[in-house]
């Protein structure tokens, strides 16, 4: 694949197992890699490359279902779950829905990405939003207030930073770009 591992910067590859695109990288054991359920009929006609981009495309475009409340496979309601004491982690969010087994933990900037908002000023600061997901920068992340929640993420870009904060249910309440 033309991208690299996030933390030795080695090639990663793309596999297709059980109805998933895995993204891993073979050379280390320190990044999780992405992986998402993919049709297989979507790998006609396409690179690992176009299918990395497709799955990605279509992961964001499911996380904004689900952040909104609508799971992505059955319609039924979302539940999100924002582990405020595990600030820290790689996968800070999960999305579960309250009906069948839609089970994602993801990373913010991903879930956040498919945002115009969000999408504008990443683009504004010089970062391309059409990144492959692991590709993003990781924002540092802060809880500003737990009554009401609001979570900021600061994410920097050519020598400019944004900040997005998101409430309870992982809505974007503001992007400021701070200009």
């Amino acid at each position: 694949m033309d991208s690299a591992c996030p933390r030795c910067d080695a090639a990663p590859i793309l596999r297709y197992e059980r109805g998933f695109v895995a993204v891993e990288c073979r050379a280390c054991d320190d990044w999780v890699g992405f992986t998402y359920p993919f049709p297989k009929n979507g790998f006609a006609g396409r690179s690992a490359d176009a299918v990395a981009r497709a799955t990605t495309r279509r992961a964001r475009h499911h996380m904004a279902m689900a952040r909104e409340g609508q799971c992505p496979f059955c319609t039924g309601a979302t539940t999100v779950d924002l582990r405020l004491d595990e600030i820290e982690t790689d996968h800070l969010i999960e999305i579960a829905c309250d009906t069948c087994t839609f089970l994602v933990g993801v990373a913010p900037l991903p879930a956040l990405v498919f945002d115009e908002r969000v999408a504008g000023a990443l683009d504004d600061v010089g970062i391309d939003p059409e990144r492959y997901d692991w590709e993003l920068p990781t924002p540092t992340t802060r809880v500003a207030s737990r009554d009401p929640v609001r979570i900021e993420f600061d994410v920097s870009g050519d020598g400019t930073a944004i900040t997005i904060v998101v409430d309870e249910g992982f809505g974007v309440r503001s992007v400021d770009t701070g200009q």
